[in-house]
């Protein structure tokens, strides 16, 4: 009857195992997926601050185009190479 126990309890952790993996492996992607909203939600902010005219440092819409259009790379672009 002991052999049963330790079966049950076997298939149990492997089923924690299991889940262990699966919780890494969306947790990634979770953080991948904020990872690029932040790059790409920041210079929202950003040239919202440095397009007003009592800004330090004074953007032109010019000067905004060129930084809005590179591209940019989040943690898990580093990763991923």
């Amino acid at each position: 009857m002991g052999a049963q126990y330790e079966d049950v309890a076997s298939i149990e952790n492997g089923k924690r195992n299991v889940l262990k993996v699966n919780a890494f492996v969306v947790s990634g992607a979770a953080l991948n997926i904020a990872g690029h909203g932040c790059a790409h939600g920041y210079p929202a902010v950003l040239f919202a601050q440095l397009s007003d005219a009592r800004a330090p440092l004074h953007l032109t819409p010019t000067d905004i185009s060129w930084i809005g259009s590179m591209p940019v790379k989040s943690l898990g672009d580093v990763f991923a190479l």
